[in-house]
């Protein structure tokens, strides 16, 4: 809703209310104006309508409510900067006329509309002081409870919002700021924060304070002295400033009493937040202070004398030491009499910069801080009200200090602070130090006993860590000696029995920060500090708190870092206290028959050895002494971690290229003698710290430690603890993975070594198996050259050859073959003859011995055919193979052998590929003789997996061993009515050999042939079947016709079986060589004979022979043309082919016209005899092939000079040469026949 509908909406709720009619009057010319109105609403003279409008209706006593509702409009118009001028100074004074007997509401609208004029737009200031004096009196009023602490929190309001104009910061009021504990509660967590808190600073010395004196946020720039606000904050000053001193004020008269205390507190209030900005505005500032200084020298209350002292101190001293510093003193001197004046001088000190305060002289500071002590001891009761905040933004400044709250808990809180920050003044007066100290000695312990108050538990203990500094500086070792005292006495529990607390934690944080900051400067403390941290530790390791956790966190032993920074003589000493320490803590362990050792002072005796590896020499036999003796002490706990950190410190000195060798070789030593200890732990403890220990990047710089690791390895089946073995064999692997580059040659053989150890152990069977595999590793890392390695590697795996356990044997096959394969090219020609005559040879000759030969067999091919020198080993292998291979009585184990063959006829060496199909031949034949026994699908995949690869590659005696070897496979079981899966597998390799010559792909003809005679209906299918696809698929058209010539006997002969009806069919489908068909006699009559014989096949002979029937002998075409009585369709061929006009071989028409005319004749002749000894029609069928004959004859051109007849004219010279034969059919009983010859007849006669 826009503000001037809102305004309308108010007035018309007043207007709704039963008015006098001018006010009802005037209600509507408001109204009016608001809704015609397009200008910006402006409400400046005095004869302004709505001035009349709630003039008229204030004077109406029963109106209150419609009063109270104006004004809230007038808090509008207000804000909007609407109502300026004599119009506010009108509207105005008809509020103060009714302000002294208005009802409450109505002085609480009147407080708003107050506000609302500091807010105005307006640079009136008339108006805001009125409104001023109504604020200010109405905190005096009596007959409310409310209007007074409402008056006096706007009263500071309308301050923030004048100071917030004056310095830009218009419509963001600030509100004042005041120290907060902003921590949690809960101790604890707190105590946390605190030691981790990131603001604290990285050091602590001389207790850094800020200098900040005022809490608002400056301006820029300094704002218009002219300015409103200016003008009114500094009128507001003066006027109390002149009421305070007895004087008459300007502006605000009649509005302060001396009843209260309110203008001194606003005056307070101004000075506190905003001194040193109103500085910037002089001489109006000057005038006030003048007025300031008049009030407080002139003040017999000590209270008000007190009360602005803090504020010229810390804002004036700097400028003007000789006029404040007395009145300082003054406040000192009367603190024996008021006690409760020691707030005001907390807060000068709090707020005033450390250097100004070298001017108090040394005297009166300590009498200061005696008073401070004395009252502390005498009052304190175990509780602080506050918490004690010297450090950080959120340390209390001016605005703290109320001179009126004179309770002993706030003086108690006062008084430790003025001896903090006194202690913090040594730093610039060091000889108040011993002094000051002896006051603050007995304050801070009790404090610190006390208070469960966390800040000012960390106040505290940063003050009593400057102390120390102090001390170490001056070299008064008193005082450091009390506070470590102190601080060791909170930190260390009562007892191990109970967990840290979060005030312990606190204390043990000062310790390790001091030892981490001052280091060797306090030497002569580290038997306390690091007794203290121990206990520390000890207890804290249980973790049974938070506070446990957390000290863990401070003292690891990374704390004594340092110790690298130091120089020998210190540091021969901090390596004395810590090794004493860590004797008296394990003889302590062992006398109470402790359950839970105290390890920090071992583990930091390891740290800073392992730290400082350049200079061990001079503690090197002291350590080494006393992690011996641990390693063989009565405690097993002991024992383990001194194995542990062992092996911590063997990296530092391995990594480190300062380490002599000296210490190195005992490191190696001393792994040695752990790995070899009789005591459990010890020995288990080392081996599970070999990998760690060499995985952590230590492996690189082993160097000549090699070999003693890898003894190390070896040791592990000397040992009793079957533990040691899976982390022993980790290790190996880890070293076979990521290690070998870093080993010499002499360490590689130690490293075999280790691993024939591991293969021939017996006590697991998959670590053996998982070293072999170890084995490929080293060889894939081994360089060309190194022959003797090879060896070596090649010798550890021939000695598990022939290992009892079949795994072993078949993975160092295995792997053997692997190596040898896959890095033969890297052989030189000296190692290629070893391993062929050393490790090849003898694995032949006992290889069918063997209880596994397959792998090897198949491996030692492999590596034949790699390494390429095999003449001399091949015929062993072909012999143990086909040796293998008869053990029948071995089963799937002998057929499998046979695969064996396979990798063997790929040697691309003729010799080799006939001496192992003759092999295979005798072993396939011993297989057929006693099928029961023998794996012939083994076997067979011998032949489906390589006839179809060399079939076109081997000589003629070879293929025949072939075709005997798929002969044997076929003939074993002909007496079944079944096929065996070797039969099927034999014959089916025929239609997968690829790119034979003819002659090849006839002697599968033949062998199929062959295998059909057997009889056996099974295998007869299958023959023809492949017999089939091999024609079609394999030949050529001369090919199939050559072989047709040969297989149609057998065909003829057999074609009453459905199996060679269809394999005929796909021949006579297939495109054949017609040239060699017809020209042989004996082929053209079989076919003759078949098609006359078998119905399904004539129609499609005859179509073939017709296609060039001229070929055919002429001894033989009567009997081709006798094909003509089942089927006339024939003669039509012979008419279209060589009677046309375009026949391409007349000669052949001439020479056998007369014979297919007698043939023609002979078949009319033969119908209508078969009619006329019927008497009847004869079926439909029999009429119907001389019915299309003549038909096609009809439609036939024939060339005339065909025919020698000078009376044979036009192109049906056919029929007339036929004519003898149709006028015989016109004697036919069949209509259709009769009138396809009647047709005829009528075209021969035209």
């Amino acid at each position: 809703m826009e503000i001037r509908e809102q305004i309308e909406s108010d007035l018309r709720a007043v207007a709704s209310s039963p008015l006098p009619a001018n006010v009802k009057k005037a209600m509507d010319q408001v109204i009016f104006r608001l809704r015609t109105q397009t200008s910006p609403v402006e409400i400046i003279e005095v004869n302004d309508p709505f001035v009349f409008l709630f003039e008229e209706i204030t004077k109406d006593k029963k109106l209150i409510n419609e009063s109270i509702a104006i004004l809230s409009t007038i808090r509008t118009l207000l804000e909007i900067g609407a109502i300026d001028g004599r119009a506010c100074t009108k509207i105005f004074s008809i509020i103060d006329s009714l302000l002294q007997s208005a009802p409450e509401s109505f002085m609480l609208k009147v407080l708003q509309i107050s506000l609302a004029s500091f807010t105005s737009p307006s640079a009136n200031l008339e108006p805001r002081i009125t409104a001023t004096k109504w604020i200010f009196q109405m905190t005096g009023n009596i007959q409310s409870q409310t209007i007074p602490h409402v008056a006096t929190a706007m009263s500071y309001q309308l301050l923030d919002v004048a100071f917030d104009k004056a310095m830009g910061n218009s419509g963001n009021a600030k509100k004042m700021i005041t120290p907060q504990n902003s921590l949690s509660p809960d101790f604890d967590n707190t105590a946390e924060l605190l030691i981790n808190q990131n603001g604290e600073q990285a050091s602590d010395n001389d207790g850094s304070q800020g200098n900040q004196s005022e809490t608002e946020l400056e301006s820029t720039k300094i704002a218009d002295p002219n300015d409103w606000s200016i003008t009114f904050i500094f009128t507001l000053m003066t006027d109390i400033l002149l009421f305070i001193t007895n004087s008459e004020p300007k502006m605000f008269k009649k509005t302060f009493t001396k009843a209260n205390n309110f203008p001194l507190l606003l005056l307070k209030y101004i000075l506190d937040k905003h001194f040193t900005f109103l500085s910037y505005f002089q001489p109006q500032f000057k005038t006030n202070i003048e007025l300031l200084f008049k009030f407080v020298t002139n003040q017999t209350d000590p209270t008000k004398f007190s009360m602005f002292i803090p504020h010229l101190v810390v804002n004036l001293t700097p400028n003007d030491p000789q006029r404040i510093m007395p009145l300082f003193s003054k406040v000192v001197s009367l603190v024996d009499s008021y006690p409760y004046l020691l707030n005001a001088i907390a807060t000068t000190i709090s707020c005033c910069p450390s250097l100004q305060f070298t001017t108090i002289p040394t005297d009166e500071l300590l009498k200061l801080g005696s008073f401070s002590s004395k009252f502390f001891t005498t009052n304190f009761k175990g509780i602080l009200s506050d918490p004690i905040i010297i450090y950080g933004s959120n340390r209390p400044g001016l605005a703290s200090y109320d001179p009126f709250d004179q309770g002993i808990n706030k003086i108690l809180v006062s008084s430790v602070v003025i001896l903090y920050q006194e202690i913090l003044q040594c730093a610039h007066n060091t000889e108040r130090f011993i002094a000051v100290f002896n006051l603050f000695d007995g304050v801070w312990q009790r404090v610190i006993q006390a208070t469960q108050d966390p800040i000012t538990l960390g106040t505290s203990l940063k003050i009593a860590r400057t102390c120390v500094r102090y001390s170490i500086r001056q070299k008064q070792i008193d005082p450091a000696q009390r506070i470590f005292s102190t601080l060791c006495g909170f930190a260390v529990p009562t007892s191990a029995a109970f967990s840290l607390v979060a005030k312990g934690v606190i204390a043990l944080h000062s310790i390790t920060r001091l030892l981490q900051q001052m280091k060797a400067q306090i030497y002569m403390f580290w038997p306390l500090i690091f007794e203290t941290i121990s206990l520390c530790h000890h207890t804290a390791a249980h973790k049974r708190s938070a506070a446990d956790t957390q000290a863990l966190k401070l003292i690891q032993p990374s704390l004594l870092s340092f110790s690298t920074e130091i120089n020998d003589e210190l540091f021969t000493k901090l390596f004395g206290v810590i090794k004493k320490l860590s004797e008296e803590e394990y003889k302590t362990f062992i006398e109470r028959k402790g359950t839970v050792p105290n390890f920090w002072p071992f583990k930091t005796l390891a740290y800073i050895f392992g730290l400082n590896i350049t200079r061990v020499s001079e503690i090197e036999d002291s350590f080494f002494d006393h992690l011996g003796y641990l390693l063989q002490c009565d405690s097993p706990e002991y024992r383990t971690q001194a194995t542990n950190s062992l092996f911590e410190i063997s990296k530092n000195v391995v990594n480190s290229q300062n380490s002599t060798q000296k210490c190195r070789q005992r490191i190696f030593d001393y792994i040695f003698q752990a790995a070899n200890s009789n005591h459990r732990d010890v020995s288990v403890a080392a081996f599970n710290g070999l990998l760690p220990f060499l995985a952590g990047g230590t492996a690189m710089n082993i160097g000549d430690g090699w070999p003693m690791v890898l003894t190390i390895l070896k040791v592990v089946w000397a040992t009793p603890f079957p533990e040691n073995i899976q982390n022993g064999f980790r290790v190996l692997t880890f070293i076979c993975s990521d290690c070998l580059m870093y080993l010499k040659v002499t360490d590689l053989e130690v490293c075999l070594s280790t691993i024939s150890a591991y293969i021939m152990q017996m006590e697991d069977i998959n670590i053996a198996l998982g070293t072999i595999g170890l084995l490929w590793n080293v060889g894939s890392s081994l360089s060309t050259d190194n022959n003797d390695c090879w060896r070596a590697l090649f010798k550890t795996l021939q000695n598990n050859f022939a290992d009892k356990r079949q795994n072993i044997r078949e993975s160092s096959l295995q792997t053997f073959f692997s190596l040898v394969n896959t890095f033969f090219g890297q052989f030189s020609s000296e190692l290629r003859l070893h391993v062929l005559e050393n490790v090849i040879s003898p694995l032949v000759m006992v290889i069918a011995k063997n209880d596994s030969p397959l792998l090897a067999i198949q491996g030692v091919t492999q590596c034949l055919r790699s390494l390429g020198d095999y003449q001399g080993i091949i015929d062993k292998l072909i012999n143990g193979i086909e040796s293998i291979s008869m053990k029948t009585e071995s089963g799937i184990k002998a057929g499998e052998a046979t695969r064996c063959y396979i990798p063997l006829f790929f040697f691309d060496d003729p010799n080799i590929s006939k001496k192992v199909t003759l092999s295979f031949k005798r072993t396939v034949a011993v297989y057929v003789s006693n099928p029961k026994k023998s794996d012939l699908q083994g076997a067979v995949s011998v032949v489906t997996d390589v006839f179809p690869k060399i079939a076109d590659k081997i000589d003629d005696d070879e293929f025949e061993d072939w075709l005997k070897i798929i002969e044997y496979f076929c003939t074993f079981q002909v007496d079944k009515p079944f096929l065996h899966v070797s039969t099927h597998a034999a014959m089916n390799v025929q239609n997968n050999l690829p790119s034979l010559k003819e002659s090849r792909i006839i002697e599968l003809i033949k062998l199929d042939t062959n295998l059909i005679e057997y009889g056996c209906q099974p295998l007869t299918a299958k023959c023809f079947e492949t017999l089939a696809t091999l024609y079609v698929k394999m030949l050529d058209e001369k090919g199939r016709a050559n072989c047709l010539i040969q297989i149609l006997p057998l065909l003829q002969k057999m074609l009453n079986t459905q199996e060679c009806m269809e394999c005929f069919k796909l021949i006579l489908d297939s495109k054949l060589s017609l040239d060699i068909i017809l020209s042989d006699r004996k082929t053209v009559c079989r076919l003759v004979e078949i098609g006359r014989r078998m119905p399904i096949f004539r129609q499609t002979i005859v179509k073939l022979m017709s296609e060039k029937m001229n070929l055919i002998q002429p001894d033989v075409f009567p009997i081709f043309l006798s094909l003509g009585r089942e089927s006339p369709i024939l003669f039509q061929f012979y008419f279209e082919k060589f009677c046309s006009k375009d026949s391409n071989d007349p000669q052949f028409f001439q020479l056998t016209k007369e014979t297919v005319k007698k043939a023609i004749e002979a078949v009319t002749n033969l119908l209508i005899g078969e009619e006329k000894a019927l008497g009847s029609v004869l079926r439909k069928q029999q009429y119907q092939g001389i019915i299309d004959f003549f038909i096609g004859l009809k439609d036939l051109e024939t060339e005339p000079k065909l025919y020698n007849d000078k009376k044979v004219k036009g192109t049906k010279g056919h029929l007339l040469f036929l004519l003898q034969s149709i006028i015989k059919l016109s004697e036919t009983k069949s209509t259709e026949l009769r009138s396809v010859i009647q047709e005829i007849l009528q075209i021969v006669t035209l």
